[in-house]
């Protein structure tokens, strides 16, 4: 499969591993895509330089917090391999998962390289929910099924009788 999602390039099996140091945090254009996305340089625990495409810029600004990386921070990441550069000797991983102590952060699918779409859900929902605690409650329920919740993650149109649960709640779109 090649698509937006899985940097531009086939999405090989299997993934690769690496284990390294972040040595840069940065949004830039992907050529393949030409689309603007947040990449870390890793240097690897082989001394080698590692480029990690981890999330297109539209949707990190969704949820900047989630997207939380420092220069020095030790990650494993896991996803598919490709080669850049003259000669093709830039090694590049498209991101499936990213570890960083005890967080995981679930970029893509492991399988297909999709998006993994809901990983900002808490935080919007947080910042958006407006009403009543309970309500909040149920709508965001910590796994963000919630249709609305998608649909303003997606800047998808939302129509609330497909959602006639939460039809009440307030979002800024």
């Amino acid at each position: 499969m090649v698509n937006s999602s899985t940097c531009g390039r086939p999405w090989k099996h299997p993934l690769v591993n690496i284990q390294g140091k972040v040595r840069n945090v940065a949004y830039r254009v992907q050529p393949l895509t030409g689309r603007r996305g947040l990449h870390i340089d890793v240097e690897t625990d082989q001394q080698t330089d590692t480029v990690i495409h981890i999330y297109p810029e539209r949707l990190t600004a969704k949820c900047p917090s989630v997207f939380y990386f420092r220069v020095g921070d030790r990650v494993t990441v896991t996803g598919s391999e490709f080669f850049t550069g003259r000669g093709g000797i830039q090694q590049n991983v498209c991101a499936a998962t990213i570890t960083q102590g005890e967080k995981v952060l679930g970029v893509r699918d492991p399988q297909t390289g999709s998006l993994e779409r809901q990983l900002c859900c808490q935080e919007i929902c947080e910042k958006n929910c407006t009403g009543l605690p309970p309500m909040c409650d149920l709508m965001c329920m910590g796994n963000c099924q919630n249709k609305r919740l998608k649909a303003v993650f997606q800047n998808l149109p939302f129509s609330s009788s497909s959602d006639k649960g939460y039809e009440t709640a307030i979002f800024d779109q």
